[in-house]
């Protein structure tokens, strides 16, 4: 933690912008990689047919992208002491990922930003490949929060599970997920949440699932949720009672009408 950002910051500020960045590598021909491999095992830039060149650093078609917005943030613990900004993607970056604001409590969090190694990190879409969550690339960083004020404490109730759609032109990635008596936080494929102690109402929310002219539906098979209840007007929203045992998963589908 010798690199944590303390919060308040040194200007007594309570909120940070955490930044991610990528290097990708574009397509390379059968020539380009030959004379890059000519290079690497020491060859000159003439005998490589590469003049003037040294390194073949030089030669590998690379570029840095900015993928704060596009990356997804993640705290632990969560939201407490500090909380990282986490939302859906919208048009012309109208949404906040990677803010970091001092919520209650004293100690250290841990900020993870989570995004996919391939063009799939691009496109902040759902995840069409069987494997992508072995090709996710983490990086970590630090936040050490200076706030006086108590936080609910955990019980050790974790309920998460993965989130997907069955419904064309509904993204999974673009769910919303809240919660009463609980701490939560959604993941590049799903969500987590910790539930508070001693919590009256266990309650996950599910929102931002909406489609013009259809009734969609949220669904779970797992008994760690029980429907409780939902609305469409002004947006679509789906409540679920949570079960008290100590671990749970719980898998959430979005359908059409209904989850038969």
């Amino acid at each position: 933690f010798a690199t944590a950002t303390a919060m308040p910051t040194a200007s007594g500020s309570t909120e940070q912008q955490l930044r991610a960045r990528g290097i990708y590598i574009d397509y390379m021909s059968d020539d380009l990689r030959a004379k890059i491999n000519c290079l690497d095992v020491g060859g000159t830039g003439d005998a490589c047919e590469v003049p003037n060149i040294n390194s073949a650093l030089e030669i590998i078609p690379f570029y840095d992208v900015q993928l704060t917005w596009l990356t997804r943030w993640n705290e632990s613990p969560n939201n407490n002491p500090v909380d990282v900004s986490n939302e859906a993607v919208k048009t012309n970056n109208g949404h906040t990922r990677g803010k970091a604001s001092l919520q209650s409590g004293f100690g250290y969090s841990t900020v993870s930003s989570s995004v996919h190694k391939g063009n799939l990190g691009l496109t902040g879409t759902d995840p069409i490949d069987p494997w992508y969550t072995g090709n996710e690339e983490d990086y970590l960083l630090y936040a050490l929060a200076y706030d006086a004020s108590s936080p609910p404490p955990l019980s050790g109730i974790v309920i998460s599970g993965t989130i997907s759609s069955a419904v064309n032109g509904v993204r999974a990635s673009d769910v919303e997920i809240t919660a009463t008596g609980a701490q939560c936080d959604r993941t590049n494929t799903g969500y987590e949440c910790s539930a508070e102690t001693g919590a009256n109402k266990l309650w996950l929310i599910v929102t931002n699932y909406d489609k013009p002219n259809r009734i969609l539906v949220v669904c779970t098979l797992s008994d760690s949720l029980t429907f409780l209840g939902s609305e469409t007007e002004p947006k679509n929203k789906s409540t679920f009672k949570m079960t008290n045992a100590t671990t749970n998963s719980a898998d959430i589908v979005i359908r059409e009408n209904s989850c038969l």
